[in-house]
């Protein structure tokens, strides 16, 4: 199959459209800022992405403080905060402080079931997503 990888930002993916390239459009992580959706003009419509699992609460919740910023990251953003206030709650020293930073993980925060990996990284659920007709929903 073939795919093109464009680069961020929206304005390639309208003038991949108005070019004639019709191929399935692949970015990182791209697809998924509302900001780069509503600029697209609806090139986006019907593209599918992977794209971080948010819990059904978050996105309502966000939007409504804060309706034009873009949700790229928010989550996670979200999931840091809580993760700093279990660590600083939990910890007595400092190597209990890193020890809960590097292992930590948050049931009920914006992502469900992200957990430090205890390697400095993350697991977090993902989910396919398919951008909507008007650049602003998607289906997961």
């Amino acid at each position: 199959t073939d795919i093109a990888i464009a680069p961020d930002g929206a304005i390639w993916f309208v003038e991949f459209r108005a070019n004639g390239i019709g191929l399935p459009l692949f970015a990182l992580a791209s697809f998924e800022d509302s900001n780069v959706r509503v600029a697209s003009g609806g090139a986006l419509a019907g593209q599918w992405y992977a794209g971080v699992s948010y819990a059904p609460w978050f996105l309502p919740a966000y939007w409504k403080q804060f309706p034009v910023d873009s949700t790229f990251g928010a989550s996670f953003g979200h999931d840091a905060v809580l993760l700093a206030a279990q660590a600083l709650r939990d910890s007595k020293d400092r190597p209990a402080l890193i020890h809960v930073l590097r292992t930590g993980h948050i049931a009920d925060g914006a992502t469900p079931g992200i957990s430090a990996d205890g390697r400095n990284g993350f697991k977090f659920p993902v989910g396919i997503k398919v951008v909507g007709a008007d650049g602003l929903d998607y289906r997961h």
